[in-house]
């Protein structure tokens, strides 16, 4: 195999495993964030929930994870996607995500981008969590499979521990070539010196 195409096929490695890794940490991040603050606490004004129906069609999937920013109601607006606290009598008191469809006189009219049908229940500021800021069906799968502390320590925990030592035994061994390098620095300097005085001893008997 040529050397550009060897080179080739290791950046490539390298990409898929940094997206992997980062994939991963990312997951980890959201469990440990909901296992510590859970749904219902936000943090700067954000929070996170997972789409658990299919309302939304194709523009967020079921599963995916989300993540709302909270927002003044002026900065609310018709197309906007977001997370409310639904009054409709079937799904009372749920959490609800849905593109704002109509804005009249402060009241607000949803609708699921999969549905056929605008929202019979409106929505008030009061009951809206925030803004989707993000969201993402691949770290929304990974978070749901990794949920399980079993898969968590097999896909992220126990690779994370291997590149972490890995990488740690590469910056020893940097350290030591380092150090070799500086090492012969002045062993070098030295000869030169040496190397210059018998020159000089040379012209004074000259």
């Amino acid at each position: 195999m040529p050397a550009k195409k060897r080179e080739k096929n290791k950046q490539a490695r390298s990409l898929l495993s940094f997206v992997l890794i980062f994939i991963m940490t990312i997951s980890s991040v959201v469990i440990i964030y909901v296992a510590v603050f859970g749904n219902d606490k936000s943090v700067f004004g954000y929070r996170l929930f997972t789409v658990l129906t299919s309302s939304m069609g194709e523009t967020i999937k079921k599963d995916a994870l989300i993540i709302t920013k909270k927002v003044a109601q002026e900065e609310l607006y018709e197309g906007e996607i977001i997370t409310f606290i639904s009054s409709d009598p079937s799904i009372k008191g749920e959490v609800n995500t849905h593109r704002i469809f109509r804005i009249v006189n402060d009241v607000i009219y949803t609708k699921g981008d999969g549905n056929n049908y605008v929202d019979k229940a409106t929505v008030k500021y009061e009951d809206i969590i925030g803004r989707v800021a993000w969201h993402s069906i691949v770290v929304g799968k990974t978070v749901k499979f990794l949920q399980k502390p079993q898969r968590l320590l097999l896909f992220v925990i126990l690779p994370l521990g291997i590149f972490t030592f890995v990488d740690f035994h590469d910056v020893l061994e940097k350290i030591k070539l380092f150090k070799k390098s500086q090492n012969r620095k002045p062993k070098r300097a030295a000869r030169l010196k040496k190397v210059d005085s018998v020159f000089v001893i040379k012209m004074r008997k000259l």
